[in-house]
């Protein structure tokens, strides 16, 4: 709603940082999505704890694409501030929305004000929680999961916010090409998510972890095709057979649930979330200098990056793998069975 205000009146645009103050301190998108995955933890089963992950993390997808293919036309059609008052407006929807229909998922879970959003001692809890020592490895498997999505949002904001100039530059595309390129890469990884949970991971029996490692083989795959492009046709064959690639923070995050005891999901998820939340600081930073200095002799060379990255990913998860074959894990009890 700040926004909104901004927008109606002709401010200094240093004024637009006061806007994002409020949202910043109370937590942001962090709060949001840490709050999500453990709400889906308390209410899931073992045997749908996967699949509810891909429904969270398939819609944002979905949601982002979609919102920045229309918000191009809506400002033509409507101007900045109406665009921005749609948006306001969209977000009280959710929130109403939230406020009705989904019920705590904690019975008897007490209601702290302000003060308890600042807390330092929660954030001293969930350090000490995550790197305490665990049997069987257990705060190396944590830390190595941390690091294995901190890693992979790295590269998905790095590679994004270069793919379109990297499309101009060695392709010749239009903005209108990149949009439909854009649209058709959602919707091969929408379904594709969906398929390989429901389908492929149902009737062949797969491990999250072994289908992590898969979905980063496929990445890395798509990475280095992408890398050594030279027509249109083999840019779409990149996104066509990388159709799991959006899987693997959901398998990853479904393992976490089903490994650790259910007190500390809750700690692990937010300091996931914090790293990642620092990665979009640091990646465009990175790629930005790598494709200026590549530009004229190899631009893809982000992309070889991102498959090395993917590279990392894959031998660390390969190390959890071994680690929670040579251990005990906690059964997973959502608070629903509990009950």
């Amino acid at each position: 709603m700040l926004i909104v205000v901004y927008g109606l009146i002709d401010l200094n645009p240093w004024w637009y940082i006061l806007t994002v103050i409020p949202f910043s301190f109370t937590g942001g998108f962090v709060v949001l999505f840490t709050g999500a995955y453990c709400y889906v933890s308390d209410i899931a089963t073992t045997e749908n704890m996967t699949l509810r992950m891909v429904f969270i993390d398939a819609t944002i997808s979905l949601g982002n694409v979609l919102g920045s293919l229309i918000s191009t036309y809506l400002i033509l059609l409507i101007g900045n501030v109406n665009l921005l008052l749609v948006s306001a407006t969209l977000h009280v929807l959710a929130y109403a929305f939230t406020n009705v229909y989904v019920k705590e998922s904690l019975v008897g879970a007490l209601e702290g004000g302000f003060c308890k959003i600042l807390d330092w001692l929660h954030v001293r809890e969930m350090v000490h929680e995550c790197f305490k020592e665990r049997p069987n490895h257990g705060r190396i498997q944590v830390l190595l999961l941390i690091f294995v999505r901190c890693i992979s949002v790295f590269l998905l904001i790095g590679t994004l916010g270069l793919e379109y100039l990297y499309s101009r530059e060695k392709l010749n595309w239009a903005l209108d090409d990149y949009n439909t390129y854009s649209a058709v890469s959602t919707a091969v990884l929408f379904v594709g998510s969906f398929f390989g949970i429901m389908v492929v991971q149902k009737l062949l029996r797969i491990s999250d972890l072994t289908f992590a490692i898969i979905s980063f083989l496929m990445a890395g795959t798509e990475f280095v095709l992408k890398a050594f492009a030279v027509t249109s046709w083999q840019m779409y064959l990149s996104v066509s057979i990388s159709f799991f690639k959006d899987l693997s923070g959901s398998l990853i995050r479904s393992f976490v649930t089903k490994t650790f005891p259910v007190e500390d999901i809750a700690k692990i998820f937010a300091l996931m979330c914090a790293l990642e939340g620092l990665s979009p600081i640091v990646a465009p930073v990175v790629y930005n200098t790598i494709y200026g200095l590549t530009l004229t002799t190899f631009p893809g060379t982000f992309y070889l990056l991102s498959a090395g990255l993917v590279a990392v990913n894959i031998v660390l998860i390969g190390f959890v793998k071994y680690y929670s074959w040579n251990g005990t894990t906690v059964p997973h009890r959502s608070l629903v069975e509990e009950e």
